[in-house]
């Protein structure tokens, strides 16, 4: 799945407001993804196979649960 960022947020958490769409990453790849050097993502199994190009979707903190952005999906690749 490739991502570009669309929009970043001030951080909410999950108790605040839980978006419907939502992909956790590690901590440290959050900036990455903002500046736009990470723009793909690969994602083991059909978990997020619901998620089609053009969905806007937040990127979440995998260890505190905060959002930091939100994304559109411009590609999707099934790999084998």
């Amino acid at each position: 799945m490739v991502i570009e960022v669309s929009d970043i947020i001030g951080s909410i958490t999950k108790e605040q407001n839980y978006p419907v769409y939502h992909i956790p990453f590690a901590p440290e790849l959050i900036p990455l993804i903002i500046s736009g050097q990470k723009r793909l993502t690969y994602r083991i199994g059909n978990k997020y196979g619901y998620l089609n190009v053009g969905d806007v979707v937040f990127l979440s903190d995998s260890n505190d649960k905060t959002f930091s952005c939100k994304a559109r999906i411009i590609e999707k690749m099934v790999t084998l």
